[in-house]
């Protein structure tokens, strides 16, 4: 073989191999069986973080292996952190003081998947490219608001507020500055308990990955609370985000939903439940409700595997994250369950 043909074969190799390994970085593998049922936990890994959580956590965007939260700060303002799944090193990403943010009384944050926007669950959103902040204004009688999603490209906003005389729930558009009030007639979310305006009985809420529903916990219709002290079988369900239309996820559930999120590609859903006795599970489901089972357990389990924070999925759809509660220094864990088929090992 002649010299121009070794190295234009070389180059060759060489360029095909490049492409190869982009294409596998650009578009991970999927790991995940096609169907709910066939999802398990693999493997749960616990890595030890050196710092307070005070919030909940959030993909760091652009890294596939690092999550973020907020510390309350004292000396320093509210400082956004970011925690190294692999190391559990934190390095600090925005003191949030030198912006005028803070996060009040909440504990959401939500960080858009592109990087350009930080919302706090007050109701702050931050501009990471300008480092300029925006603070909602409040509609009409209304004193506080809580937020409790964002949407996918991170340019609509779910929140509930309320005042002496006024309660509800809106959408708010972050780019025109238009809040959409959220209006729901479906007896399942209207609570016998409370007096009107108050029409809303759900939390968690989470958005899905098409941007057309939202995820929610509440009662069963057929079992309404008949006193503020009963406890009856709570729900899941997806409600459209006009508000017209639902889909029953799964019920009689004996506990409290704790968190609730889609996989990256929408087709799964998992949510946490804490029962009465204080124990813990992680639930998977197909996103339609189908072959919905328990994939983790903190039954028998120490304190340390307990559930203090939201519940993330990888963008691979491989990792569910979350964070567990402090030591005694007040320093934090955070726990990766690996998933994936029954009898076949993580890579």
């Amino acid at each position: 073989m002649n010299k121009k043909i070794f190295w234009s074969l070389s180059l060759f190799i060489t360029f095909t191999v490049a492409i190869i390994v982009f294409m596998l970085n650009s578009h991970p593998i999927e790991m995940l069986p096609a169907n709910a049922r066939d999802i398990v936990v693999l493997e749960i890994k616990r890595v030890e973080i050196s710092e307070k959580i005070d919030s909940y956590l959030a993909w760091v965007p652009g890294e596939q292996n690092s999550v973020a939260a907020i510390k309350e700060g004292f000396s320093k303002g509210d400082i956004v952190y970011a925690y190294d799944l692999e190391t559990g090193n934190t390095r600090e990403l925005y003191d949030l003081g030198e912006y005028g943010l803070d996060q009040r009384d909440t504990i959401r944050f939500f960080w858009t998947a592109d990087g350009k926007r930080i919302v706090l669950g007050s109701g702050q959103i931050f501009d990471t490219k300008t480092k300029s902040n925006f603070a909602l204004k409040l509609p009409d009688g209304y004193e506080y608001l809580d937020t409790y999603a964002t949407s996918p490209d991170g340019k609509k906003i779910f929140l509930t507020g309320g005042g002496e005389n006024v309660s509800g729930a809106f959408v708010f558009d972050i780019d025109n500055e238009k809040f959409t009030p959220f209006q729901i007639s479906i007896d399942a979310f209207t609570p016998p308990l409370q007096p009107a305006p108050w029409k809303l009985a759900f939390y968690p809420l989470t958005w899905s990955q098409d941007g057309n529903w939202f995820a929610v916990e509440t009662y069963n219709p057929d079992t309404p609370p008949k006193s503020i002290r009963d406890i009856v079988p709570s729900a899941i369900y997806l409600i459209s985000i006009d508000g017209k239309a639902t889909r029953l996820i799964a019920s009689n559930i004996n506990g409290r939903v704790i968190a609730i999120t889609f996989s990256p590609d929408g087709s799964k859903i998992i949510w946490a439940v804490a029962n009465n006795s204080g124990d813990q599970s992680i639930f998977i489901a197909n996103s339609d409700g189908s072959n919905a089972h328990e994939i983790f357990s903190n039954i028998g389990l120490s304190s340390d595997y307990n559930i203090t924070s939201n519940l993330l999925w990888s963008s691979d759809g491989s990792r569910i994250v979350y964070a567990g509660p402090p030591d005694k220094d007040f320093n934090y864990h955070v726990w990766v369950l690996f998933l994936g088929k029954a009898g076949v090992s993580t890579p």
